[in-house]
Order: structure tokens, then sequence, then C-alpha cells
């Protein structure tokens, strides 16, 4: 078995969720003020951290079947995953990357549940096929290579 470790910080996935809001505000087209209502600033960081442990427990249970330790903080979240001895290594970037995202996909859906209500659904479907794809690279296995004397 291996074990893989996973760590994520609430201030790099806010940051995140201000480029993703403010981008979403800016390219809207119609509405000029929508920009004002929609873009998170640094005020609206307590308000966002509210979902932050809403957010770690759905990835938490969708890891269920891999997670052997999880550290749930304030400021960041770890997580102990453990894998088959035959898993692809080469699938850990991908892993760690859909996860981070995904992380930042669900905590924008749960800002534009509230600022943008038009564009929730589609944030939440991204996070979710982030999430998922997530979990399908964690069960990929390399070839078994028979060692040759």
């Amino acid at each position: 078995m291996k074990t893989v470790n996973i760590d994520i910080s609430k201030k790099d996935i806010l940051e995140v969720v201000a480029i993703n809001t403010a981008y979403t505000g800016a390219k809207n087209p119609g509405d000029s003020s929508i920009f004002e209502r929609v873009a998170t600033i640094s005020e609206d960081d307590e308000m966002l951290s509210r979902h932050w442990p809403v957010v770690f427990g759905s990835l938490s249970d969708k890891l269920r079947n891999f997670i052997v330790d999880s550290q749930y903080g304030a400021d960041s979240f770890s997580i102990s995953l453990e894998l088959s001895g035959a898993f692809d290594e080469a699938m850990l970037p991908g892993v760690k990357n859909d996860l981070f995202s995904y992380v930042a996909a669900a905590m924008t859906s749960h800002w534009f549940l509230f600022s943008f209500p038009e564009k929730w659904e589609e944030w939440e479907k991204r996070g979710r096929e982030l999430l998922d794809s997530a979990v399908a690279k964690l069960c990929v296995r390399r070839r078994p290579v028979r060692n040759r004397v």
C-alpha cells in the first residue's frame, strides 16, 4: 500500500475563488453592476469561510474509501490517502490538481448560490466533475512488470 498526503490551504483557495468570481462578473454581458455584486473581496472571506467545513465534508465523504487520516483546521486541511501498491505515481499531480480545483469550484458555487444563482449550477457541476476525476485517477494502476532474471 502507498500513503499519499494532500494539503489544501484556505488562503490559496480564497485567492482562486476571488479570481473565479471576478472573471465571471467581468465577462458577463448585460448588467454592468454584476461585477460589484459577484466578485469577492477580502471582506467576504469570513462569509466564504462558512462553506469551508461543508466542502471539506463533501471531499471527505467522496474519498472515504481512501482516507486513513484527515486533519481539518480553520486555515487548511490535509488528508492522508492509502492507495494500492500498484497506484501509478504519475497520476498524483493530476489528483492533487483536481482536488484543489474541486475545492475552489465548490467554494465558488457556494458563493454564487447567493450572489449569482444563474451560475451556481454550472460551478457545482464542474466541482463534481473534478472530484469524480480525482477519484478515477486514484484508481489507476500500473501494469504489472515481470522481473527478468
